[in-house]
């Protein structure tokens, strides 16, 4: 939808792709999310762990661990986001043939095309993901003690909880990038070189609904990705606390 150069819906881009086109770049897209997934929470961790005692407003901290996760993480996502999207638009029929073209553009530097439009895209997304999430915790932490005392403050959300406020959390923050979305695939898409203005003019020229093209499928994305990410890893970090501190 928003690699599309005139308007179209949700029904006809579905359509026009068919069910087999919905899974192109599918197995490159697997394979890269574990090695991106585990930079970006391994640095947020790290970084939060360090930077949390150092700031007295918590949230800053939380802020800039989250951004530093993703800019960690952004040796694996912007490669990867540049391939699937090429394939995904027809350009490539397959992931070894878009290596090969990308390389032949531009060299090396080439499969970074479209790193500062992602770069203003995950930033404010990082932020809201990350802060509204651990806001609503923060909110639950509040709520139970002033209803239940002090001694249920650290027992652990459900898993609806937080499936349901993961979920939340991705799509405000889905929601509210997708301009930044809408300019960074056109840019990646793009059989010439495109810089920011030059997207930014060109979605503009579809109309005013045109920076929130696709928002509303990209929202509910969003939702659906950060309900499982943040009930598998509020899960997993749990049994591997048991086990690291037993008493």
């Amino acid at each position: 939808m928003q690699a599309a150069a005139s308007s179209s819906g949700f029904t006809h881009s579905l359509r026009s792709l068919g069910w087999r086109g919905l899974s192109r770049g599918f197995v490159l897209s697997l394979a890269w999310a574990c090695p991106q997934g585990a930079i970006r929470m391994a640095s947020y961790e790290a970084c939060k762990e360090t930077l949390l005692d150092k700031f007295s407003f918590r949230p800053f901290g939380i802020a800039v661990s989250a951004v530093s996760a993703d800019f960690a993480s952004s040796v694996v996502k912007v490669p990867r986001e540049l391939i699937t999207q090429r394939m995904q638009t027809g350009q490539y029929k397959s992931s070894w043939q878009a290596v090969r073209g990308i390389f032949r553009e531009g060299g090396v530097t080439g499969f970074f095309r479209g790193y500062a439009s992602t770069a203003s895209r995950d930033t404010p997304f990082m932020l809201l993901l990350f802060l509204s999430y651990e806001q609503f915790k923060s909110w639950k932490i509040r709520l139970t003690y002033s209803q239940q005392g002090p001694a249920e403050i650290f027992a652990p959300w459900s898993d609806a909880e937080t499936v349901l406020w993961g979920g939340i959390s991705g799509t405000l923050a889905a929601w509210l990038t997708t301009p930044f979305d809408v300019i960074k695939t056109r840019i990646m898409t793009s059989k010439s070189p495109l810089s920011f203005h030059e997207a930014l003019r060109d979605v503009r020229a579809i109309g005013p609904t045109g920076l929130f093209r696709g928002a509303g499928p990209r929202s509910a994305w969003w939702f659906c990705v950060s309900s499982v990410f943040f009930a598998s890893y509020e899960r997993l970090r749990a049994v591997l606390q048991q086990h690291v501190d037993p008493g």
